[in-house]
């Protein structure tokens, strides 16, 4: 898309990517230490807004310096939700843990039978 949209060659496009993975690195740990201070469920709708409005922009950008901040920031968004996210799915459908899920299958039913 970023070569047929925007005519950008291979390398500028793998840089669009880079950046992208770039602010992930960093947007990660932010997230869940903020998602800590304000809770999962705000950082999760907050960050899916201002990322509703960066596809706005990107769909509409038409310099090569607003795509190359879309796709940053989009990174930065779907990288920033990815811990409180990973961690508010066990809480929502109350998962075991892995060593309670262990525990339930290695355990008999019955203990009293061979």
């Amino acid at each position: 898309m970023l070569k047929e949209e925007y005519g950008l060659g291979v390398v500028a496009t793998s840089g669009v990517l880079s950046l992208f993975n770039l602010a992930g690195m960093f947007a990660n740990p932010l997230g869940g230490v903020v998602s800590d201070k304000l809770g999962k469920r705000v950082v999760i709708l907050a960050s899916f807004l201002l990322m509703g409005l960066d596809l706005l922009v990107f769909t509409q950008a038409i310099s090569g310096i607003l795509v190359y901040a879309a796709v940053f920031l989009l990174g930065w968004f779907i990288n920033f939700v990815r811990s409180p996210a990973f961690t508010i799915i066990p809480e929502t459908y109350s998962a075991p843990s892995p060593l309670e899920a262990y525990r339930a299958s290695t355990t008999p039913s019955r203990p009293w039978e061979p």
